[in-house]
């Protein structure tokens, strides 16, 4: 996505979440956009890390996708010790509810966070 269209998009998800602030697809979104831009700023990183944390926390720690995206955002702010416990839980709970994709796509992260890097989104 070009940076106008992304500024844009984050523009349009922040404002739908002023208007509705539990709405989970933007603030899902919006946190995913700023955890994982190469062009992210550290107030990026501290948005996102903001927005991680009340997702996680609505699902009781308990969603493999809440906390993988917990763990982008951690890393985005250089918390890697945190990036990989979150990821390691977040594998965890896919393979016990027997996501064993999602579980494995999640696992492909923890490279990055064990080896000081942050995600970033299609560095697959």
């Amino acid at each position: 996505m070009a940076a106008g269209r992304k500024a844009e998009a984050k523009g349009e998800l922040r404002a739908a979440l002023r208007l509705s602030p539990d709405w989970r697809p933007a603030a899902t979104l919006l946190t995913a956009m700023l955890s994982t831009d190469p062009a992210a700023t550290p107030q990026d990183g501290e948005e996102a890390l903001e927005l991680a944390r009340r997702l996680s926390e609505s699902s009781a720690n308990n969603d493999p996708n809440d906390l993988d995206l917990l763990a982008a955002a951690q890393a985005q702010l250089g918390r890697y010790a945190d990036a990989v416990a979150s990821t390691r839980r977040a594998v965890k709970l896919a393979e016990a509810s027997g996501w064993k994709k999602l579980a494995g796509v999640i696992a492909g992260r923890l490279a990055f966070y064990e080896s000081g890097r942050p995600y970033r989104a299609g560095a697959e």
